[in-house]
């Protein structure tokens, strides 16, 4: 079964919506942030153009392609590095102190994880129709 439209267009667009917020607003002249927004916002251009044949027209063929693949599959990475972090952190938290209080955290970060794993697997096998 392959992924849905709908979901890598969402996905596509929430990635342009935050990395165009990192550049513009967030940045404010840390090249840390506004190169990870750019990453950011070319890994949804790339997302979206699997969806979007407009979109795919705007991206061009060639290097374009190959690098808002690579930005696609950074990002991706990330995503899940970041839910992967901070769902052991609470779960060594909630082993060491033996409260789970922290059993919220643990959901919270797995939505990146998860995130990040849909972002890998669009980048890699693409969109089914």
């Amino acid at each position: 079964m392959g992924l849905g439209r709908t979901g890598a267009s969402a996905t596509g667009r929430l990635l342009l919506i935050l990395g165009g917020v990192m550049v513009f607003i967030i940045g404010k002249g840390d090249i840390t942030v506004i190169t990870a927004g750019l990453l950011t916002a070319l890994g949804g251009i790339y997302i979206l153009s699997l969806v979007n044949p407009a979109t795919k027209q705007f991206m061009g063929a060639g290097w374009p392609e190959k690098s808002c693949r690579i930005s696609a599959v950074i990002v991706g990475l990330l995503m899940a590095a970041s839910g992967l972090i901070s769902s052991i952190n609470s779960i060594t938290d909630m082993l060491m102190t033996h409260s789970f209080s922290g059993l919220n955290f643990l959901l919270i970060g797995l939505l990146p994880l998860g995130w990040g794993l849909f972002i890998l697997k669009i980048a890699a096998n693409g969109v089914k129709s």
